[in-house]
């Protein structure tokens, strides 16, 4: 644990754990049962070693590598497709692929029952499956969209939806889904949203509050981005990361897009 003074002047305390480990012959990090294991460990360390620290905390964001994306059952979030760590797809790719190797499941009515989640979100509706923002009849619909995420699905961050020619890339046009909206994200919020509480089994399990928040996340190299530089950042400030890719991430007052460069 270290602790250090940021640019707004607030003191905030880091604390790193060993703890977790992937056992790569069993290929673990691809499991999505290992990451909320992995997070969950490091909450209850957390809570056992370090009390001062858990009782300041009033909200947890939990952040990933947006390449990590997986299926899952909109309604019970069960894992249909696990994630594969090995290869970094674009992400609509992978979806693709995985329809082609086996059509995705859908319901009596023709609707998808098998949803693109990330790493981030799949873990953070983990933590609050017992007590979702949204309900609908006696299906859950999962919050799992955070701009950053879902801005490598294809996402449109300015209209805070999916376009035009992604649904038709997975409608009629091409994977054939009558509703192919179905199979993305249905909730997409921005980094830090209020997206529920965490679950009463999750917080015994973890000695956490009961009515501690859970927070939409990022990608893990936009957190990095933060953990760096601190929660006052000025305009032009630049980091160098290593996630998915390698990549220079620079705060903007304004949105920039040039596909020519790659931005």
């Amino acid at each position: 644990m270290k602790s250090s003074s940021l640019s707004s002047g607030q003191d905030y305390e880091k604390v790193v754990t060993e703890l977790p480990r992937w056992d790569d012959r069993t290929m673990q990090y691809k499991d999505a049962k290992a990451w909320n294991c992995a997070v969950c460990t490091l909450l209850l360390w957390v809570a056992l070693g370090k009390v001062e620290i858990m009782g300041r905390v009033r909200a947890v964001c939990i952040s990933g590598t947006s390449a990590s994306c997986l299926l899952v059952n909109r309604c019970t979030l069960d894992v249909t497709q696990r994630a594969d760590g090995a290869r970094h797809d674009p992400l609509i790719g992978k979806m693709l692929l995985w329809n082609k190797q086996r059509p995705l499941d859908l319901y009596e009515d023709g609707t998808c029952c098998e949803v693109m989640c990330h790493q981030s979100n799949y873990v953070s509706v983990s933590l609050i499956w017992e007590g979702l923002l949204i309900r609908e009849g006696d299906c859950l619909t999962i919050p799992m969209g955070d701009w950053h995420n879902c801005l490598k699905l294809g996402c449109d961050v300015h209209i805070r939806a999916f376009p035009p020619w992604l649904r038709n890339i997975l409608g009629e046009g091409g994977v054939g889904l009558s509703h192919p909206a179905l199979a993305l994200p249905t909730w997409v919020v921005s980094p830090g949203a209020q997206i529920g509480t965490i679950s009463p089994t999750v917080a015994s399990a973890c000695r956490m509050q009961i009515r501690m928040i859970v927070v939409a996340g990022t990608t893990n190299s936009n957190a990095l981005f933060f953990a760096a530089v601190g929660t006052d950042p000025e305009y032009g400030t630049a980091v160098t990361l290593l996630g998915s890719t390698l990549a220079i991430k620079m705060l903007s007052w304004t949105f920039v897009e040039d596909a020519k460069w790659g931005l």
